[in-house]
């Protein structure tokens, strides 16, 4: 009987004692991270992702519920005794699928109404920046040239840099005259 070669000896499976399968098991079993509220409470647990996501109105591959195109296909379309033959393969795909109304409805209203809310504006200038801004429209106006040679230009900003900071600050704080006071929220 033949000793096997050093190779196979290191390449044979061995008992990993460092690993705890019960762990593992369990942790395979659990739900995946999701972090869409609305998606969490809907989720069913006994049914797979796809499963879930079509009973929620969602789509799990937007590839399937939109599908794009060939390029060669919108140069020519390819008919054959007159018969579309990209309209024909959508029908088809249509009729594949089930048309079942999905049952959880409210998981996609939420999803929109979220969607559709007005996002918070989440720029904000230094207050250093604020300072600079107030103390160049205060002084020079809107004369972008004099503040380039200004020597409180500390990082020799060209007068475009100037105005593009200055318009930035005039939108984010809606200052549109110099005079008023100084507001950093």
């Amino acid at each position: 009987m033949v000793k096997g070669t050093r190779k196979t000896r290191a390449c044979r499976k061995k008992f990993q004692y460092n690993e705890n399968r019960k762990r593992k098991f369990r942790k395979s079993k659990k739900l995946p991270a999701v972090g869409c509220e609305q998606i969490k409470h809907a989720w069913n647990k006994s049914k797979g992702v796809a499963a879930n996501l079509r009973e929620m109105g969602l789509s799990n591959n937007p590839n399937d519920v939109i599908p794009i195109p060939k390029f060669k296909h919108e140069l020519d379309p390819s008919t054959i005794d007159g018969v579309d033959l990209i309209k024909e393969a959508q029908n088809e795909r249509l009729a594949n699928k089930t048309t079942t109304a999905p049952g959880k409805l409210y998981v996609m209203t939420e999803l929109e109404k979220e969607a559709n809310t007005p996002q918070i504006n989440r720029q904000k200038l230094s207050e250093p920046e604020i300072r600079f801004a107030t103390y160049m429209l205060e002084t020079y106006g809107d004369n972008y040239k004099a503040m380039a040679r200004d020597p409180k230009n500390y990082y020799q900003e060209t007068p475009k840099a100037i105005r593009r900071k200055i318009l930035f600050y005039q939108k984010l704080y809606n200052k549109t005259d110099a005079s008023s006071s100084m507001d950093v929220s």
